[in-house]
C-alpha cells in the first residue's frame, strides 16, 4: 500500500498491487481488481513472508499481457 499504486489507479493506469497476507482494508480479501481503481490489479502473498508464488503469478500475467518476454524473469 502506497502512493506509487495510488497515483497508478488515480491516473487509470494499469498496475499490480502486492498484498501482504493481512492487507490494509481498503485492499479487501480477495485478488482481483481493485474496488477503488479498476486499472488496479490485487495480488494477496497467501504465506506469510513467502514472495516467490505471488511474483511468480504477477509474472505470469505479464507475460499473459505481452509485457514481459518469456525468459526474461524465472
Amino acid at each position: 500500500d502506497n502512493t506509487t499504486v495510488h497515483l497508478a489507479g488515480a491516473l487509470g493506469v494499469p498496475a499490480y498491487a502486492l498484498l501482504p497476507l493481512n492487507p490494509n482494508w481498503r485492499w479487501g480479501l480477495e485478488e482481483g481488481p481493485s474496488y477503488w481503481y479498476p486499472s488496479v490489479r490485487r495480488v494477496r502473498n497467501h504465506k506469510l513472508n513467502e514472495w516467490d508464488d505471488v511474483l511468480t503469478r504477477v509474472a505470469g500475467q505479464l507475460r499473459g499481457d505481452g509485457i514481459l518476454k518469456e525468459g526474461s524473469i524465472a
